[in-house]
């Protein structure tokens, strides 16, 4: 039985500090107006016992230039400069705060999907003090961007939605090895934290070139998470040996299978 769904959310669907608007709008022309129907869908979801990961897609200026995050771009510019750092940091107080008071519904918030951590240190960095952090445990307080701290009072926590603690954050790996976490975030300095890691054999030409013998050894393979000290969680997952889908890579962008990406 269905018990859990991630819902994908982007920064115009909650909103940010938006400076120079007219200047921003060349490059974020967005639709406004989606609002209404998260807040539908977490009552829908309430009204069948479901639970949302709400999970942020887009940063401003893209966390890792995948059409996914709102741009498709060469690299990714969400940690270029101040301002989307801040932008970023308002739009994921602004999830925190709304679903403070219903975690038996939205129990988990995932503050930035699929950082790339492998286009190098700023990035990796960005996204490491970027993520929402918790305080240490006992506390109440949440603080994200390693400034400021918003009162989140009463939380739910990944294994009892109905207990007081903090709301569970799901981090990103950042596609780092999860030995490059070990004791991240871990207790008893913070709680309520956990990882999420997303496994693909198909976005890269080593991938697919790969033998289906190759594949198999590869996942067998898989890293042993026992140090990680989190919550381990495969949060996006595919057997798919080839980026062929249409509009995988993006819309009007080829196949690394065919050789035209």
């Amino acid at each position: 039985m269905l018990q859990s769904v991630c819902l994908i959310i982007t920064q115009v669907l909650v909103g940010s500090p938006r400076p120079n608007l007219l200047q921003l709008l060349l490059r974020e022309p967005y639709i406004q107006g989606q609002l209404p129907y998260l807040e539908k869908a977490v009552t829908w979801a309430g009204n069948h016992s479901l639970k949302f990961i709400v999970d942020l897609h887009c940063a401003p200026a893209s966390q890792n230039g995948f059409d996914n995050s709102g741009h498709r771009i060469p690299f990714p510019q969400s940690q270029a400069d101040q301002t989307n750092i801040q932008r970023t940091d308002a739009i994921i107080k602004t999830i925190a705060n709304m679903f403070k008071g219903n975690t038996n519904v939205v129990p988990i918030i995932a503050p930035l999907n699929e950082p790339t951590g492998f286009e190098g240190r700023a990035v990796l960095d960005t996204a490491r003090q970027g993520s929402i952090s918790l305080l240490p445990a006992g506390t109440s307080k949440l603080t994200s961007f390693g400034t400021g701290t918003t009162d989140m009072a009463t939380f739910g926590t990944l294994t009892d939605p109905l207990k007081k603690a903090i709301l569970t954050v799901l981090l990103h790996d950042a596609f780092q090895p999860l030995s490059y976490w070990n004791g991240f975030m871990n207790l008893p300095g913070w709680q309520g934290v956990a990882m999420d890691t997303h496994i693909y054999q198909m976005f890269s030409d080593a991938d697919v070139a790969r033998t289906n013998a190759q594949y198999i050894s590869a996942a067998c393979q898989m890293e042993d998470s026992s140090e990680l000290g989190l919550w381990l969680i495969v949060g996006k997952w595919t057997p798919a040996t080839t980026d062929c889908a249409k509009y995988l890579n993006g819309r009007g962008i080829g196949a690394r299978y065919d050789g035209e990406n």
